[in-house]
């Protein structure tokens, strides 16, 4: 997670990071609250707000 933050330097990098952790909570859609609390467990922060809804634009 660490690797994947750092890339997020450049919109389309975020981009790509947001889709990957939204990636996540569609296949994990039944514990999307776990997927939120990654950031937290890995000490990284995201430039968006994980939630089934946001948009990777």
């Amino acid at each position: 997670m660490t690797s994947l933050n750092n890339l997020a330097d450049s919109v389309d990098n975020r981009c790509v990071e947001c889709r990957c952790v939204m990636d996540l909570i569609a296949t994990y859609s039944y514990n999307a609250t776990v997927v939120a609390t990654i950031p937290g467990f890995c000490r990284v922060s995201f430039r968006f707000t994980i939630d089934p809804n946001t948009e990777c634009k």
